[in-house]
């Protein structure tokens, strides 16, 4: 199974850099992208919860680098199916597949 390759003209989430924004007490993921000062909540990615809870903190850290997460794992997966070419067996590792799933999750094909 080849992965769809992502790229800027064909990504559907909101474009990097994420990073996280206190609003009164709650935490926000927001886009950089596409910036228009004085639009409130334009640019969210994801409205967390309380900024003082150490699980909605956690959960901004991983939201926050989802998208450099995506890039480096279909990095990964283009490496890997370099190495097929010598090693075919590779295609059937359990990381492999459980890394062709994750893509397809993020992308939202699964």
């Amino acid at each position: 199974m080849t992965p769809k390759i992502v790229t800027a003209e064909t990504r559907k989430h909101t474009p990097a850099p994420w990073t996280t924004e206190v609003l009164g007490s709650t935490l926000r993921v927001v886009s950089d992208f596409d910036f228009q000062p004085g639009v409130m909540c334009g640019n969210d990615v994801a409205v967390l919860g309380d900024c003082k809870d150490s699980r909605v903190q956690a959960d901004a850290h991983l939201i926050t680098a989802a998208p450099d997460l995506l890039s480096a794992l279909l990095g990964m997966v283009g490496l890997v199916q370099l190495i097929q070419a010598r090693e075919p067996e590779l295609q059937n590792n359990h990381r492999f597949v459980d890394a062709l799933a994750a893509i397809a999750k993020a992308e939202g094909r699964s």
